[in-house]
Parts: structure tokens; sequence; C-alpha cells
């Protein structure tokens, strides 16, 4: 069988039959549903961490919202090589281009990645109090704005294995109003602006069988990474990760666990670098509502599912992309337990439960589409005596 390198295809589906078969001949027919070459997405979403944080905290504010739209092509060239642009606006004002080409030429493990991203926001984060993110009001006039760009050179010589080295850039700027007068170690080195060239590389072994929500596999990733290099005097820090995620599948039960942790070797974190529990994947359960802000940090979580629906919704002629006309649905319930530590030596004073050992429990329930579109509704109980139904997508 040939396969042409220059045209590959980005396949959703496949389907081999044999239509004719006689003594000295076989014909195969092959129907093949391809993704379609690019998607255009509307979104609207949330400025704030979770749906919990926006409804409590903010009160259900509008202007705390961000809409855009997010147009993809799968294949630039045709070499399965995605292109990205995102444009919003609202909470913040953002601008994202992505490209990359998994491998620079047929035979060749090296491949690239290029981020760029411009961005701008009138209320500012510009502390935390009692493990709760702090912004800076309209009439207060304090405005940042920040660059960052990243070019990448990955390594992939074998199918599971992924070495990435990165060079960046990043820069903010307070660029109306004074930060001193909110936070006056916002930036620990500069008054009203931040910039530094960066270094950083990743090891990445993946097994799993999808990325969102797999059922099978191991994935493990470390990374080191130094934030300043000379060019700029404006910040030194030195970082190292792990994290490790297991996930495996019997019957209708479903185990998933992730431990990751983070180590500042060198260095001093600043209020923009100073983030441990509750930004980005890292959550423990329970604790939803807040921030715990550290430079070093460890947190595990035991998620168990129980899957009491697996079917497909026929959409028929209401989907216009044939590859989603049927929709697989999955519902699970279960259990989970999460528990987390973080050393905060910038501003533990002001947030107490970086000296606190985190630990969260309860029940949850997902609902999976597509395999790729993941929604939880999830009790949880935490160390204060809280508990919470929290709603949104799930951390893993």
């Amino acid at each position: 069988m040939a396969v042409d390198l220059d045209r590959q295809l980005a396949i959703s589906s496949a389907q081999i039959n044999i239509s004719e078969w006689t003594q000295d001949e076989l014909t195969i027919a092959v129907d093949i549903d391809e993704q379609i070459p690019f998607f255009l997405i509307p979104f609207v979403e949330l400025a704030d961490r979770n749906f919990n944080e926006w409804w409590s905290q903010y009160d259900r504010d509008l202007t705390r919202i961000n809409v855009g739209v997010d147009l993809q092509l799968l294949q630039l060239t045709g070499r399965l090589d995605p292109l990205r642009l995102q444009l919003q606006a609202g909470f913040v004002d953002e601008i994202v281009l992505e490209y990359t080409l998994p491998f620079l030429s047929a035979g060749t493990p090296l491949g690239i990645e290029t981020e760029t991203r411009l961005a701008r926001s009138d209320r500012v984060h510009h502390s935390s109090v009692d493990n709760r993110r702090v912004f800076s009001e309209l009439e207060d006039g304090l405005v940042e704005t920040w660059i960052h760009q990243r070019i990448g050179l990955t390594y992939r010589a074998r199918p599971r294995w992924t070495h990435r080295l990165d060079l960046g850039y990043q820069s903010r700027t307070i660029s109306s109003g004074d930060i001193d007068d909110f936070n006056p170690a916002y930036f620990r080195r500069s008054d009203q602006r931040q910039q530094y060239a960066s270094v950083s590389y990743t090891m990445d072994y993946d097994s799993r069988d999808l990325r969102i929500y797999p059922s099978q596999g191991v994935r493990f990733q470390g990374a080191f990474a130094q934030m300043g290099i000379g060019l700029w005097d404006d910040l030194s820090l030195t970082q190292v990760s792990l994290s490790a995620e297991l996930a495996r599948s019997w019957s209708r039960w479903r185990l998933y666990m992730r431990a990751a942790g983070q180590q500042t070797v060198a260095g001093e974190a600043d209020q923009v670098h100073n983030r441990a529990l509750g930004y980005r994947q890292d959550v423990v359960r329970g604790y939803q509502q807040y921030v715990v802000d550290g430079e070093d940090y460890a947190y595990a979580q035991v998620d168990m599912k129980y899957r009491l629906l697996s079917t497909s919704l026929s959409l028929g002629s209401l989907m216009p992309v044939r590859a989603w006309r049927q929709m697989p649905i999955s519902l699970l319930l279960g259990p989970h337990i999460d528990t987390g530590v973080v050393r905060n030596r910038f501003s533990a004073g002001q947030n107490d439960l970086a000296s606190e050992l985190l630990i969260g429990y309860g029940l949850g329930i997902d609902i999976v589409l597509y395999e790729n579109f993941v929604f939880s509704l999830e009790l949880s109980r935490n160390i204060l005596g809280e508990t919470g139904l929290f709603l949104g997508a799930p951390t893993y």
C-alpha cells in the first residue's frame, strides 16, 4: 500500500469492506470520513476560574465574560500542521496565533511550534487576600497589557515520547494607573513593567488512548524552566515540575489518578509568578472558590467512576457535518478524593491555606460527549468544613 506523505488525511472514521471476492481477485472498498478542513467556532466564556467563583464571589457580573471566535485550520499545508487564530473581547481582550508543524519533512523527527499572544485588561488581579483573588475596579483606571511569544523545537523519534525545547519572550506593562497603589510588590524589580526571555525543556511520555478523559494509559511529564536569561534584569526564576497520570478501565469502572508538583530551585517569585493551586489544571477539589499562592506545591487526586450510561444519539440532518452526526454519550458517577500542600514565601501572611494540608473529597457525575467534551457536577467537602456543589469541566 502506498502512502502519499505530501497529502495526509485527518480521518475521523473509516470502514473497510470486501465488496467482491472471486477465486483470483479481491476487491476492497474503503469508506473514509475525513475531518472538515477547518473549524470556525464562536464562544462565550467566563473570565473567572470556574462558574462557582463567578456566581458567588462576583455576583454574576456580566462584564466578567469574554466572547470571541476561534478559527482552526486542521492542515495549513496538508502535513497535519494546524493553524489557530483566536480573537477575544470582553473582560480580557486577546489575540492568539498558534502554528504547529509536527515534522519538518518526511522521515525526520523534528518539528516546530510557535505561539503569539497579545492581551489587554482594564481590571488587574493585583493580589490575593484570604486565598481569594483581588482585582482592581474599572474606576481605578488600572490597565495592563502583555505580550507572550514562544517558539519551540520538538523531537519525536518514537510515537509516545516527545521532547520540546522552547525559547520565549514575556512582557507585562501597566500602561495606565500606578500598580504601587494596589501592590508595591506586583513586579519585584520594576515599577510598571516586567520583561524577560526564557528557555525551557519538557519531556513527555504519553500512552493514553484519549487526550481528553482517557480510559487507558499513562502519562509522565517533566519540565525545567529558566525565566530570565540575562537579556533583561526584570526576573530571574528557575523552576522544575513533574506530573504523572494513570487511567484504567474495566467492565463499567474507570479509575483515574494524577499527581503533580513544582519546585522553585533559584530566584524569588513576584505576584505574577507566585501561583500554585487553584490555577489552570492543578486544583484540589472542594477548594474551587479559593486560590493557594506559592512558589512550591504538590498535589494528588484520585477519581473512581462507574459508567451508568453509554449510548449514541443520531442527529441526522440537524448536524451539517457528516462526521458528527452520531454523537456518543456517556454518563459516569463516582467518588473522588484530592490532597495538596503549598509553600508560600512571598505572601504567606495574607493566605493561610498555604500552611495547611489540603484535603477535599466528594461525589461527582461526568457527562462525556463525542469523547472530547466533558461536563462535571461535583459535590465536594474540604477541611474547612465547607460543602459545595461545583459545576464545570473536570480537571482531568
